[in-house]
């Protein structure tokens, strides 16, 4: 249930190329998972989906899944798509201007077209509201974050977390400085400026994390949390990622999906055990997912149909290391990691998409087999593009270990280790969670081969910084965590 989160709408110009700069390495999120389908942006800018049409969420003008045939192509979407989002049983796009459209169910308005009629291609969402930068879809409502970190939403069927049904984008009162979002099945988590956490909704298992089970109609700020640099939200639990690297969670536990060693639900978060140096992290409806600093990939929580990736179908309630495609080995260079309602999808810094869990006649997992009924080890979604791992037009040939590093989290000082195929000129800029440069500095001489620079951010508070190196070669992202 991964959402796209792009931290500002400003485009920065870099030594000749433009950037849209969001929280998660400087990538638009690249895949979204709902219920047994996901959607996909290649880094071409198409958009493509896989597994179950029931209500037209694949967005190709049927209701016929996928299947044994491989993903396939979404049109009638703008050129210039940078981010895509899936809710429960139905998908957004979002274009670099921050306009959004959508596709697939339609009963309580999560479209935002002013209708309650399903789609089954691409509409744009009405009231001509645009500079959004964030989209994500729950069970029945749907909300999106514009660039002036205000919340909007509709949808919702009168639940709590939308308490009007509304079928067009309705902003929420009093909520300001707002810089990333999640939504559940019933319940609505958000992350202000200042690394706090607030939440609304359905709590009957303490998914709004305020210590309490009784249904909270108004935006409360959960105790306990600071210095947080990202959020998700699975079907009814909460993650929240700190600045030390380390994950807390809340919530509905009984599969257990907090990590905590128990399966007993949690009214305010607690600490995910085992896990350190985490700098990405992604839920599905009942299990979570987080990713290191050294690329690996660790999944917890309900592990039927394979989707923890450990070779088993069995639940867990601490973090496992997922293994590697045939089961070899661990799963490394991972760049993002997101599930929906029964499986997990991975992207690599290749840019290729490997899936386990459920795919059953829908095809879910994208694999273009239809004997593969589930999957408890990666394999490879036979996508016929390269997922989109920035949103530069322009990326690097190479993209193994091209940009490393070391050590991360820091404490400050760290070492940049830049790979390059041919000799060139770069500049490096970094940038604070709010888009704002802390560092800029051009006509770096790159050797062909390995090249390190050292930086000093000591006098930089801790929290999560974005780098960038740009070259005539293309351009490559990072994310440093100063602890």
């Amino acid at each position: 249930m991964k959402k796209t989160t792009l931290i500002t709408a400003a485009l920065f110009t870099l030594v000749g190329f433009n950037i849209y700069f969001n929280d998660n390495q400087l990538r638009a999120q690249p895949i979204s998972a709902g219920n047994s389908f996901s959607v996909m942006l290649c880094e071409d800018g198409t958009v493509w989906t896989c597994g179950d049409n029931t209500f037209g969420e694949l967005g190709d003008g049927t209701t016929t899944h996928t299947g044994s045939n491989p993903p396939g192509q979404v049109s009638g979407l703008p050129s210039d798509i940078v981010a895509v989002a899936a809710g429960a049983i139905w998908s957004f796009a979002l274009t670099s201007g921050g306009e959004l459209w959508s596709w697939g169910n339609n009963t309580f308005g999560q479209l935002g077209t002013n209708t309650n009629v399903t789609k089954l291609s691409p509409v744009q969402v009405e009231g001509g509201i645009v500079d959004f930068v964030t989209m994500a879809g729950g069970n029945w409502a749907s909300m999106a974050l514009k660039n002036d970190g205000t919340v909007w939403v509709w949808g919702g069927a009168g639940s709590a977390q939308c308490p009007f049904t509304v079928w067009s984008p309705k902003q929420i009162a009093g909520l300001t400085n707002v810089i990333d979002i999640g939504i559940g099945e019933d319940h609505i988590i958000v992350l202000k400026d200042d690394g706090t956490v607030w939440t609304w909704g359905e709590n009957q298992y303490g998914q709004c994390g305020d210590s309490t089970t009784t249904v909270n109609n108004s935006v409360t700020q959960v105790p306990g949390l600071s210095n947080i640099l990202d959020i998700e939200s699975g079907g009814n639990h909460s993650l929240a990622l700190k600045s030390d690297g380390t994950v807390w969670a809340w919530g509905l536990n009984t599969s257990g999906q907090l990590g905590d060693n128990t399966t007993v639900n949690k009214l305010i978060p607690v600490q995910v055990l085992g896990l350190t140096n985490v700098t990405s992290i992604g839920a599905g409806y009942s299990h979570s997912l987080a990713i290191k600093n050294d690329s690996t990939v660790w999944a917890w929580g309900n592990g039927a149909s394979g989707r923890l990736g450990n070779g088993s179908s069995s639940n867990d309630s601490l973090p496992g290391q997922v293994l590697g495609p045939a089961g070899i080995g661990f799963f490394t260079a991972a760049v993002t990691a997101t599930g929906g309602s029964g499986g997990t999808y991975i992207v690599r810094n290749d840019g290729t998409v490997w899936a386990m869990g459920y795919n059953g006649t829908q095809g879910s997992l994208g694999v273009a087999d239809g004997m593969i009924n589930t999957s408890t080890v990666p394999v490879q979604m036979q996508l016929s593009c390269n997922v989109s791992l920035t949103v530069s037009t322009k990326e690097l040939s190479a993209h193994n270990n091209a940009l490393a590093v070391y050590p991360n989290p820091t404490s400050g000082k760290f070492t940049l280790e830049i790979n390059m195929a041919n000799k060139t000129e770069a500049g490096i800029t970094i940038l604070n969670m709010l888009g704002q440069q802390v560092l800029a500095k051009g006509n770096y001489q790159l050797m062909a081969g390995k090249n390190e620079i050292d930086i000093d951010l000591s006098n930089y508070p801790a929290g999560l910084y974005s780098l960038v190196v740009s070259s005539e070669q293309g351009v490559l992202t990072k994310k440093v965590i100063i602890k």
